[in-house]
């Protein structure tokens, strides 16, 4: 290779060493301390002394040219086999393994190129030797720099292409229409899930380093934003050393390091970034206590308990305070009819928190009623009041306190065991079987019966009804298979379809469903949490 080649390699042996000094300075990210570490160093010196040999008098003279090259091919073979058992995957999300931890580390990888470099130039010096003439030959400076720059230029590529600052992207708009496809959802490097909700496209994870929006028909990304890599952003990375909170609410999703002020909040729909001061985790949960506390205060001023009466808890409906008052002698200290068969004088009241007055009130005889707020899924919420007495139930419009919502009075006319769905687009009921079955009615805000299912061979302590979805046209159900019953035991999917036919889509290790208008997923996961989404379709 003559001199060029001679000085290509010392140039890329100079870049070398010159990059793992960089490297461990003390204000560079840690590259960590395995034996990897320490073997890279090790390179490092060996590039160091074969450059001094090559570079100093007697190698420029011509002197021990035969060494020059046994050194070089030996160091040439030991950086190459360091190499290629030291590339460090775990610090690359790109190459992470399947299972495993990914700690992020720029210094790793820079280690990495040292070690490289090192492999490279000593090649060169093999392949070269040492002049052989008896003078020092002229030199020039164009064969060192060619080899050093390259080297440097790719330890300041790492830190600015691999590990950015800023990994945002921003929704381009509301993704193409088109038909649900199967695909899988794996978090990316495997960070831990924090939580799975539904965002207004698909799935909104919540991960431990940041937020993922994905198209739920497709599964491809419609937004993300990801904490910075340690030496941009400081802190680690990894499926169990998560610091960053994050949690969603009102449209917006917020991250912060641990409790502090938010590091950054977003818009759910857009991924944007809003601009301003936002409050941290700790301080919206000291505001929320503060609220509840300010509401019981404002329930005992509006709501007066006669001699004889016991007022229940006013608890928050879509803006007012809903809460039962009970006259009878069959009362405990804390509000419970305890005497069987005393009719008792209730009343259901809605308070205004921001007036404190009572807005209506509906009054009745029975025993043991029961009123229930129902999370709304399409609607607007609804109060669910059983008066008691096998008395069907009702859903109430919270802000008058007027029926909106009758329950069908065909069989089983009795109260539904639980509740998929009771806001003002309609009403999803469960009910038991008299032989331990699973029977599912839907109604229509008019209290016609729409659909039932009775899925056949589904027991009702084995339906995961925590864990149901319900979309405008359609039930998921999952069901436990087999006598598992803890977190991520095999559920079977079913989609109870409108009309009343049922569909099954699998055996899945689940913990929830998700759906939404054309998409469905599986959220996988275990007893640690959610592990990754599974497309229902096809």
């Amino acid at each position: 290779m003559g001199e060029a080649g001679r000085s290509a390699g010392a140039g890329l042996l100079a870049g070398a060493v010159a990059l793992a000094v960089l490297t461990a300075l003390p204000w560079s990210d840690r590259a960590g301390t395995g034996w990897e570490v320490w073997a890279g160093f090790g390179v490092a010196a060996g590039a160091c002394l074969l450059l001094f040999h090559t570079c100093g008098p007697r190698g420029r003279a011509g002197q021990g040219r035969a060494g020059v090259r046994r050194w070089a091919g030996a160091l040439a073979l030991l950086a190459a086999a360091v190499a290629a058992v030291t590339f460090p995957a775990d610090s690359l999300e790109a190459f992470a393994p399947a299972e495993g931890l990914v700690v992020p580390s720029r210094a790793a990888v820079r280690l990495w190129v040292c070690v490289a470099a090192t492999a490279l130039g000593a090649l060169f010096l093999a392949l070269a030797g040492a002049p052989a003439g008896p003078r020092p030959p002229r030199r020039s400076p164009a064969g060192p720099l060619a080899g050093a720059l390259p080297v440097l230029v790719a330890g300041v590529l790492v830190g600015l292409a691999l590990f950015p600052a800023e990994r945002h992207t921003v929704a381009a708009g509301a993704p193409p229409a088109g038909d649900a496809v199967a695909w899988e959802w794996a978090p990316p490097g495997r960070v831990a899930v924090r939580e799975v909700l539904s965002g207004p496209y698909g799935p909104l994870v919540l991960l431990g380093d940041g937020a993922v929006a994905l198209d739920g028909a497709s599964g491809g990304t419609v937004w993300t934003y990801r904490r910075p890599h340690p030496g941009t952003g400081g802190g680690g990375v990894g499926s169990w050393g998560d610091a960053m909170e994050v949690w969603s609410g009102g449209g917006r999703v917020h991250l912060a390091e641990r409790s502090e002020e938010p590091a950054a909040v977003l818009d759910a729909v857009t991924g944007a970034r809003l601009a301003g001061r936002f409050p941290g985790r700790e301080a919206v949960r000291a505001a929320a206590e503060e609220r509840l506390e300010e509401e019981r205060r404002i329930w005992r001023r509006a709501v007066e308990e006669p001699p004889g009466c016991h007022r229940g808890p006013g608890r928050e409906v879509a803006g007012v305070l809903v809460g039962l008052v009970g006259c009878a002698d069959g009362f405990d200290d804390l509000g419970v009819l305890v005497v069987d068969g005393v009719r008792a004088r209730f009343s259901l009241v809605g308070v205004d928190p921001g007036r404190g007055r009572e807005l209506w009130r509906r009054e009745w005889e029975g025993s043991r009623p029961s009123f229930t707020p129902v999370t709304a899924v399409q609607g607007d919420p609804l109060v669910v009041l059983e008066a008691g007495d096998g008395e069907p139930p009702v859903g109430l419009d919270p802000a008058t306190g007027e029926e909106v919502l009758p329950f069908p009075g065909e069989e089983p006319s009795r109260p539904p065991d639980a509740l998929l769905q009771a806001d003002t687009a309609g009403l999803v009921a469960v009910f038991e079987t008299g032989d331990g079955g699973l029977l599912v009615r839907r109604s229509a805000p008019d209290g016609g019966v729409v659909s039932r299912w009775h899925p056949e061979g589904a027991a009702f302590d084995g339906a995961v009804l925590a864990a149901a979805a319900v979309t405008p046209d359609a039930v998921f159900l999952p069901v436990y298979e087999g006598g598992g019953r803890e977190p991520g035991a095999p559920v079977r999917v079913l989609r109870l379809a409108d009309g009343g036919a049922v569909d099954d889509l699998g055996v899945h290790p689940a913990v929830d469903v998700l759906a939404g208008p054309g998409w469905a997923v599986a959220v996988l996961g275990d007893g640690y949490g959610s592990t990754g989404l599974r497309s229902l379709a096809g």
